[in-house]
């Protein structure tokens, strides 16, 4: 007696399953090592943020700043890679321009990407307001591009361009990333979204530059597809949900909204480098800074003056007494007290505690929307 059973569909969850097992230690491993990471991280890029706004500096030695940090944004992005996939939605929304969101990707690829790839922009006549992370948004555009540039060694032309479907509902805003590449086969096309598949060689890729791009364009419910044959390049299109709100009025300039709005500042980090670094951040906007190692001596530095306190920046991970334990008694003893949360973990969430979530690394940009977000409430 023969019995045949198709066990095509076991083996098939037994590989989802697999896999989802490997994702969920590497988003374990990845929010381990993410808070000394991003310390670091945080200290070079404050660090040399600082030295750009307070030294005055011969145009070579600005370029070297301004390397520096793009050198440590970057190596911030390999973190975000791994973290995005434990992220589980969580992103700092807000009202985007898409085109402006285009426009910065492109100066940024311009000073970056090889010389032999010319880069042009056609974009709809039209303002593309989209909600989400700036951030997560534009590194969906910088993968797209880095995967271009490694796809043209010879040089060609990175394309962004935009238009809008007017007949779906809510309408959306299609942006298509194209390049004159090598282009991709039929088969190599059905994988490219898969976590860890690459056809780059060793010590050139890891595999998770798409995959990435997927997860974030589907957290901001849109879709990503890809078309390509080989020797006719690759043309990735994007479509988000258009919004109906508002973009916010630019302000006249964060430094001089915000010495009205914030005296002194407590700041509360136990690495030494973040506290140099937030403080000479927080100087450089006009504030003065009272600086405390760990929760508990933040609330010993509070209660010595409290009238003279009217925002706290408190690290998560902090021994003696974590941030989140400090922001809660903060706000016993001063209820109208301002409270940013700092954290080089994606996963934590303010949970009624603080008003903004500020990630590490966290450049000065960051800090001025976030000072400039919660002054306004």
């Amino acid at each position: 007696v023969l019995v045949f059973r198709d066990v095509t569909e076991e083996y098939a969850i037994q590989e989802q399953l697999n896999q989802n097992q490997k994702m969920e230690a590497i988003g374990k491993l990845a929010g381990g090592i993410a808070h000394d990471f991003n310390n670091v991280l945080g200290g070079i890029t404050g660090t040399a943020e600082v030295l750009a706004v307070k030294e005055p500096l011969s145009p070579d030695a600005r370029n070297r700043v301004n390397e520096i940090i793009a050198i440590a944004h970057r190596a911030a992005g390999i973190t975000q890679r791994l973290l995005s996939f434990s992220r589980k939605g969580q992103r700092q929304e807000q009202v985007l321009d898409l085109h402006a969101l285009i426009d910065d990707t492109v100066h940024i690829l311009s000073r970056s990407i090889d010389k032999k790839v010319t880069i042009r922009t056609d974009l709809a006549s039209r303002q593309l307001v989209v909600l989400g992370d700036a951030a997560q948004l534009e590194t969906v555009l910088i993968n797209l591009a880095v995967n271009a540039r490694d796809a043209m060694p010879d040089g060609g032309t990175l394309s962004f361009h935009t238009t809008i479907l007017d007949t779906t509902t809510p309408a959306t805003a299609r942006l298509v990333v194209s390049d004159t590449g090598h282009g991709i086969t039929s088969d190599v096309l059905s994988h490219i979204f898969e976590p860890f598949f690459t056809t780059k060689g060793i010590h050139k890729g890891t595999g998770l530059g798409l995959a990435t791009a997927y997860g974030i364009v589907n957290d901001h419910g849109g879709t990503i597809t890809a078309t390509s044959e080989p020797g006719q390049g690759s043309h990735f299109t994007i479509d988000l949900p258009l919004s109906d709100r508002e973009l916010p009025m630019p302000g006249s300039g964060a430094h001089h909204s915000l010495g009205g709005a914030f005296s002194t500042v407590l700041i509360a980090d136990d690495e030494t480098m973040i506290r140099v670094a937030l403080t000479g951040m927080l100087e450089a906007l006009g504030m003065q800074v009272i600086a405390a190692a760990d929760g508990a001596e933040a609330i010993e530095r509070f209660r010595e003056q409290p009238d003279r306190i009217d925002l706290a920046i408190l690290d998560v991970a902090m021994p003696k007494q974590d941030g989140i334990t400090t922001a809660g008694m903060l706000k016993e003893l001063q209820p109208e007290l301002k409270i940013i949360i700092a954290t080089g973990h994606v996963d934590h969430s303010l949970n009624g505690i603080g008003d903004w979530l500020l990630t590490k690394p966290y450049r000065l940009k960051d800090l001025q929307n976030a000072l400039d977000a919660i002054a306004n409430k």
